[in-house]
């Protein structure tokens, strides 16, 4: 957000895993990251999609080898992160989709965490997009799978009540949808249908991965 065009704005930023609650809180607004919002507690506004990609290094690929399937992932050391995939089931968009259980060494409910693994060579991982997009023009993680798409998630802007809403709430609201209209190169792939923008509508929240 541009604070020079608006200076007398104060921002606190607080990184969780999603499950904060605004009221008790008193926190204004939220962006949150998943498949899908289920809590009819809050209001959400769908900013974009962001795809996910399937990574590892080349010190875990050298050891193990590289999985040509999305079902070969059942038989690698994968990095769970246990609130966007709670149950261990990595999605793949297809006819029909595609569903994988899997299972490794470690499991965070923090991307970052599941990332350093990767990094290390301990398995492989499934990211948004822009978490390992540094990472990936570097070589330090290697994209797998091209031939799968893992299954989207939607960035979400999440806020109590659409009534009295403060005026710094509204700049901050449309701010992100301006943003969303046209984002960085970092956040998403340079793939063929890659979504770069998001419909604005509301649904019902509940806590992100």
């Amino acid at each position: 957000m541009n604070l020079h065009r608006y200076p007398d704005i104060e921002v606190t930023v607080v990184h969780d895993d999603g499950r904060s609650d605004l009221v008790t809180e008193a926190l204004d607004l939220s962006i949150r990251i998943a498949p899908s919002l289920e809590d009819a507690s809050y209001v959400a506004q769908s900013l974009m999609k962001s795809p996910q990609v399937v990574v590892a290094s080349q010190a875990y690929l050298k050891r193990h080898g590289r999985p040509a399937t999305p079902a070969d992932l059942a038989r690698h050391n994968c990095l769970v992160h246990i609130v966007k995939s709670s149950a261990g089931v990595w999605k793949f968009a297809g006819d029909p989709p595609q569903e994988v259980r899997v299972r490794g060494t470690v499991r965070s409910n923090l991307g970052d965490a599941i990332k350093q693994a990767a990094l290390l060579g301990t398995g492989i991982s499934l990211h948004p997009y822009y978490m390992v997009s540094e990472e990936l023009r570097a070589g330090t993680l290697e994209a797998l799978l091209p031939g799968s798409v893992p299954e989207e998630l939607d960035i979400y802007v999440v806020f109590s009540t659409r009534r009295n809403m403060p005026t710094r709430v509204r700049h901050l609201l449309e701010f992100l949808k301006e943003w969303s209209r046209d984002p960085p190169d970092w956040a998403l792939p340079a793939a063929p249908g890659a979504t770069r923008r998001g419909a604005s509508r509301t649904r019902p929240a509940s806590s992100p991965p």
